[in-house]
């Protein structure tokens, strides 16, 4: 925000300023979010494979291509946890900024490239 104007710009200062609180892990935001989501979706395939070993009475549950499949699905949502958290933080900042433009509440920034 430049001293001439008391309207913040939308892309650096609501933008910037709403990802950096959505990626902080003691504030409430849908950044908060990414890691738990990640944890219940690796439960959640680790809990299929385990239902398909014991519904099938598998003896050597490694060899069935199913069950190693869901294990990696689980494994991969269990490292996601990070991505998914910047990924929601993008989309707050991105809420709350094209909020603000639609009131009126943020001018629109010039793009350097």
């Amino acid at each position: 925000m430049d001293a001439t104007s008391a309207v913040p710009d939308c892309l650096q200062d609501v933008f910037v300023g709403e990802v950096k609180n959505a990626l902080n892990p003691l504030s409430p935001s849908l950044g908060t979010l990414g890691d738990a989501t990640a944890e219940t979706l690796s439960t959640w395939f680790y809990n299929q494979a385990v239902k398909h070993v014991s519904s099938r009475l598998l003896t050597y549950p490694m060899k069935s291509s199913i069950v190693r499949k869901l294990l990696g699905r689980s494994k991969t949502a269990a490292k996601a946890g990070f991505l998914l958290q910047v990924d929601l933080a993008l989309l707050q900042g991105v809420i709350v900024e094209a909020n603000k433009a639609w009131k009126g509440e943020c001018k629109p920034g010039r793009f350097i490239f």
